[in-house]
């Protein structure tokens, strides 16, 4: 492994000086004069310390970062306090007191999010009122009364002003929109399902590209019950939380198979 590579997954990692010399046995020193491109060929036995540390699972780098900057503690312990500890450039959640790494998402994530975005945008601004479209991403302290679960959707529409900070949304989005992924997976979306349901939040959506499909979850219609939808990547998705809202998924799979042409088969 190079040094370039290093600096990579210590930026990715958003990893300290301090904590590579922790967790490497290297001297701090010794770190700051490579990293910082002083040292050009460092000593063997350097390089294999930096290495194997380089080298561990994300996973396991990630409960090291977690211990390093939250303290240590055991998953159901953590707090919004310990995650603010954490560099920004490290985007976690936390769902009853567990923190969990948000790997970045990819370029088709994304544009399926941005063209969600776009389009409930569109319509907000068009029938104007108080409700305001948002990306990941935002955290929302889902319940005022506990500093304990702290998530960021991937899209949101928000109508109720007192929900908005500067700092973090407090309280339940109006709508919520997630985009199965790597770091969005398919047992801890139906966790923050969960966690959005009790929080009230009134409709839910689960994105997943790979197989074409949304499933729209009403949690609550005005007889009281819940009601599911399934609809496909051909489907124009009615918002619910709007009149006359429709989101056409044909649309938005042309617009990803164009950028995925775009990328003449690069990763």
């Amino acid at each position: 492994m190079k040094i370039e590579d290093m600096r990579f997954i210590k930026e990715e990692m958003g990893l300290s000086y301090e904590m590579i010399a922790k967790g490497s046995g290297v001297s701090l020193g010794t770190v700051k004069k490579i990293f910082g491109g002083y040292v050009k060929t460092p000593r063997y036995d350097t390089m294999a310390a930096l290495e194997a540390f380089f080298s561990v699972g994300a996973i396991e780098m990630r409960e090291a970062a977690f211990e390093y900057y939250a303290g240590q503690k055991k998953q159901g312990e953590y707090t919004i306090e310990d995650v603010e500890k954490i560099p920004e450039k490290v985007r976690v959640e936390l769902i009853d007191g567990k923190l969990y790494y948000l790997a970045a998402p990819t370029p088709i994530h994304q544009v399926i999010a941005g063209e969600i975005f776009v389009r409930l945008k569109s319509h907000i601004d068009k029938k104007g009122g108080d409700c305001m479209a948002g990306m990941a991403a935002t955290d929302f302290k889902l319940d005022p009364d506990s500093n304990k679960t702290m998530v960021q959707p991937d899209v949101f529409v928000i109508c109720d002003p007192q929900v908005l900070g500067l700092k973090r949304m407090t309280g339940a989005p109006d709508l919520v929109v997630e985009i199965l992924s790597p770091s969005n997976s398919e047992s801890k979306m139906n966790e923050k399902m969960l966690k959005y349901r009790d929080a009230g939040v009134p409709e839910y959506w689960a994105v997943n590209y790979d197989n074409k499909s949304i499933t729209v979850i009403l949690f609550e219609d005005a007889e009281g019950n819940a009601q599911i939808h399934f609809y496909t990547f051909s489907d124009k998705v009615p918002v619910s939380i709007f009149e006359d809202c429709f989101i056409d998924f044909a649309e938005i799979d042309a617009y990803v198979q164009k950028y995925i042409d775009k990328c003449e088969g690069r990763d």
